[in-house]
């Protein structure tokens, strides 16, 4: 899908190859037809095998006909391991708990379930930052209280899971509760015995089931990890705004109606529930029909417009080089070189101290605390790159980068990436 030609040359590459996506549910159902298409021609024309991998396969076989319209080979996926419902029963580790029907808990009755003596390890999943700071400050003061989302840097972030995974070790346990965003859903080695998840869609709720009881521990003791759903007691006539995006909210209510319709109760481990949420959702959704724009310049055979349509990930995007505490003395580094110019080396140095959000909008109150883009060598300003400001950056009751809630600038909630 671009349109550069340093990019297609490499396409050669694809040829007599395997080619392996991991994390399949995560591709954007906007994309999903014209990625698929892609990826049949690639198959068909290369000699090339593409192996979808992720514990919620979705159904992208229902979209054959309309992949078909863009590749003559559509989309008949086969599957690699035969008999895999047989698989799942016997990699049974984690046991889930579904809420009643209009069963609500509000933050603080959650907090005394997750600070409870009797539990001194759980994670729990919510689906705003501002829920989580919520849970946390009704949790402020509980031993071994941790938070995880994408408003601390990276390097903080990691910090935060070399402790947490310290005091989860094994031989020589000690109290952990991580409050956590979706950010800890993929691709993060954690073991907790319960963890405990806001409503959400079927393919992040096994996710975060992916979080308990991972390496088995519990099986040997001829238990399993304790997985509990639950709906936030917040404002029914608000419900769309107790999730990130539009699509999160329809695909967390197509996990709902399966619920209501399996009679209050979902079997995480079944393949087959999988493939009915996803054939519910995408009758619901219409993927073919969700980026039309980009269709249409397929099909015109628009390359530059085809480039600018297709995106994985958001673009519109700065990136913030923030004082955490524990770097200050790189931060200032930084910060110091940001102004007589920054290059490659900078960016990758800078990296780790980066939070990611949202362009705010002209006259938006968070650009009082970011008064000048970084300096580019070449010459002008850079319009991706910032360095925080911070004048309370002294006083820790009111430093915009806080060491545990991480990034906290003025009406955050229009900004932040979930």
């Amino acid at each position: 899908f671009s349109n550069r030609p340093a990019a297609c040359r490499k396409l050669h590459h694809l040829r007599d190859a395997v080619i392996l996506f991991d994390e399949a549910q995560s591709l954007p159902q906007g994309l999903a037809v014209p990625t698929l298409a892609a990826l049949s021609h690639l198959s068909a024309a290369n000699n090339s095998s593409v192996v979808f991998a992720t514990a919620t396969q979705p159904a992208f076989e229902t979209l054959h006909d309309e992949v078909t319209k863009h590749a003559v080979g559509g989309w008949r996926p086969v599957e690699i391991v035969p008999q895999h419902a047989g698989m799942f029963f016997r990699l049974t580790r984690v046991q889930a708990h579904w809420p009643d029907a209009d069963e609500t808990i509000d933050w603080p009755a959650l907090a005394n379930r997750l600070v409870d003596k009797d539990a001194p390890q759980s994670l729990c999943i919510v689906n705003l930052k501002r829920h989580a700071h919520d849970l946390l400050q009704a949790m402020k003061g509980a031993d071994g209280l941790f938070h995880l989302s994408t408003n601390l840097c990276a390097a903080h972030r990691r910090d935060v899971l070399d402790d947490v995974r310290a005091r989860l070790n094994p031989d020589a346990p000690q109290p952990c509760r991580l409050v956590s965003t979706q950010c800890i859903e993929a691709g993060v080695d954690l073991d907790f015995p319960v963890v405990y998840r806001a409503m959400a869609p079927l393919e992040a709720i096994a996710q975060a089931a992916g979080r308990c009881n991972r390496a088995g521990r519990l099986n040997a003791l001829g238990q399993l990890g304790q997985m509990r759903i639950f709906e936030p007691a917040l404002d029914a006539s608000s419900r769309r705004y107790m999730f990130p995006t539009h699509a999160y909210y329809q695909a967390a209510e197509v996990t709902l109606s399966l619920l209501r319709g399996a009679g209050g109760e979902l079997d995480i481990n079944d393949p087959d529930v999988y493939r009915r949420y996803y054939r519910r959702l995408y009758d619901l959704s219409d993927p073919a029909t969700q980026n039309t724009a980009l269709s249409e310049a397929i099909q015109a055979l628009h390359f530059p417009e085809i480039a600018q349509r297709y995106r994985l990930i958001e673009q519109d995007a700065i990136q913030i080089v923030v004082p955490w505490s524990q770097r200050i003395d790189e931060y200032e580094q930084l910060r110091e070189q940001s102004m007589r110019g920054i290059d490659a080396r900078w960016i990758a140095r800078a990296q780790t101290l980066a939070v990611s959000i949202y362009r705010p909008k002209p006259g938006h109150p968070a650009w009082g605390c970011l008064p000048k883009a970084a300096t580019l060598r070449r010459g002008g300003e850079s319009d991706e790159w910032y360095v925080l400001e911070d004048p309370n950056r002294l006083d820790p009751t009111l430093r915009m980068y806080d060491d545990t809630l991480g990034l906290r600038l003025p009406d955050s909630q229009q900004v932040m990436i979930a």
